[in-house]
């Protein structure tokens, strides 16, 4: 870890007492984790973060599990006011695909649900019909992703 954590420095400081210094005083604060061997970008973090991340992993494993309490008549029926609010706004029929539907449906199975794919597969419009099911239930839908472009896109929906 030491070596990784030297490299690092050097690649940013000229002054060998600098990186020395710092080299300790990183190496002190025992927390601090190197994730990653890359000289230039390395990944770090720390315990409590570790620990954190273990906890939160293991919270959403048991939401999976749990029941959501959301019934397979509560949801067909948001996504058929959804269908409709998208008729009316494009002026042509809408029909969710399939797959939509599907993965729709597997929100009454558990607690956390992930959707996931590639662009233009339709997991914003699947946004769409879970925001009127919160509405429709009175519960809070909660939206998470790492791109700041899909994360402004279902604050958007």
């Amino acid at each position: 870890m030491r070596e990784d954590i030297d490299q690092w420095l050097a690649a940013r400081i000229a002054d060998p007492d600098a990186i020395e210094r710092l080299g300790d005083l990183i190496v002190q604060d025992a927390p601090v984790r190197v994730l990653s061997a890359d000289t230039m970008q390395p990944l770090m973090t720390t315990t409590d973060v570790l620990r954190i991340e273990d906890q939160l992993r293991n919270d959403a494993v048991a939401l999976t599990s749990t029941p959501s309490g959301l019934s397979e008549c509560a949801l067909e029926k948001s996504m058929a006011i959804y269908e409709e609010e998208q008729g009316v706004q494009r002026g042509l029929p809408f029909r969710l695909s399939p797959e939509q539907r599907e993965a729709l449906l597997r929100i009454a199975s558990g607690s956390l649900t992930v959707i996931e794919g590639l662009p233009g597969v339709g997991k914003t419009t699947i946004q769409g019909a879970i925001r009127v099911l919160g509405e429709l239930t009175g519960r809070e839908v909660v939206g998470l992703t790492l791109s700041q472009a899909a994360a402004e896109c279902l604050e958007c929906h």
